[in-house]
């Protein structure tokens, strides 16, 4: 294992690799695409607008694929939503579901 602070072991790869000082953030207000290609999703903050909000990813440019992660919430507070080990996206990051939210935020590398 490498010496010092920020590492963690990959076990798709079978490697340690370095944490990331920082992600890159953004923000949708709507279904769309987040970002397209392959990336780390570390983290999503959620602010719904009412009670049983629902947001679905999917992992490609359009949306035509399945959903790989799906998020209810019966009630209407903010979430922020930690992904530890962060999720693997090979295709881009796509919001296919957008409902009773004010907006998602993405911190993705």
């Amino acid at each position: 294992m490498p010496s010092g602070f920020g590492w963690v072991f990959d076990y798709a790869s079978e490697l340690w690799l370095p944490e990331p000082a920082s992600v890159v953030t953004k923000s949708k207000v709507a279904t769309g695409q987040v970002i397209a290609g392959a990336h780390k999703l570390y983290w999503i903050a959620c602010s719904p607008d009412s009670t049983g909000s629902e947001f679905e990813l999917s992992d490609d440019t359009d949306g035509s694929t399945a959903n790989v992660y799906c998020h209810f919430d019966s009630d209407k507070h903010s979430e922020h939503l930690s992904l530890s080990p962060p999720m693997q996206f090979s295709t881009g990051i796509y919001v296919k579901k957008f409902d009773k939210i004010k907006c998602l935020h993405f911190g993705y590398i």
